[in-house]
């Protein structure tokens, strides 16, 4: 009984929170590395603190995509460093110096498409991504976006951040890939519903609004 009970609850914060009447919260100081996978304004954020060598950390965005889909919402992706071991830093690196030239999510999709990608093979990906590869080879040697990444490191300790993948959508937070999964599937049980003064589509299309 106390379980379905607590289910309830959930239900209810996912209605309130990824429904009509969900409220935008200031829960983190930076703004991430933000590859906007949706048109500006969204109806939610999803803040993923993830690491490239942690394979549980690739099923998010998959997730995610359902998440949006029964809740019919525009999701806009904030993407945060938390390697866990030194050696998935330079994955982190790379994904910066892929950003620098206009391909974060091309870096993103295909680091999590490897397993522990590092050394010789970014190199290949920044080639099959077609950027500079002289120029990301140099902003790796050089560490150019290491204080990036160690800024989202800083966060991860500042708010408490144990375990990846860590996700704050819309406020609601989801420590490890089973909380978001079983989040989706609760999502997935509660139907839709609009408020009572908020006309469809087909209303709205019966009665133009005329412009002067």
């Amino acid at each position: 009984m106390k379980g379905k009970r607590r289910v309830g609850r959930v239900v209810l914060g996912i209605v309130v929170l990824t429904g009509w009447g969900w409220v935008r919260t200031g829960m983190l100081a930076h703004p991430g590395h933000d590859p906007r996978l949706a048109p500006v304004p969204t109806e939610a954020v999803a803040v993923v603190f993830a690491d490239f060598h942690e394979p549980a950390c690739a099923k998010v965005n998959a997730l995610l995509d359902q998440v949006a889909e029964a809740r019919h919402l525009q999701l806009q992706r904030v993407f945060k460093h938390a390697p866990v071991k030194p050696e998935s830093w330079p994955a982190h690196e790379a994904v910066m110096a892929a950003g620098a030239q206009g391909k974060f999510m091309g870096m993103h999709n295909a680091l999590f498409a490897r397993e522990r990608p590092s050394g010789e093979l970014l190199d290949t990906l920044a080639r099959e991504l077609g950027l500079d590869v002289d120029r990301f080879a140099r902003d790796l040697k050089e560490h150019r976006f290491e204080a990036a990444v160690r800024r989202d490191l800083m966060e991860v300790r500042a708010i408490g951040v144990t375990t990846v993948p860590t996700i704050f959508l819309n406020g609601v937070r989801l420590d490890g890939i089973e909380k978001l999964e079983a989040y989706v599937k609760a999502v997935s049980q509660v139907p839709v519903e609009r408020p009572a003064d908020s006309p469809g589509p087909a209303k709205q299309a019966e009665k133009p609004v005329d412009r002067i």
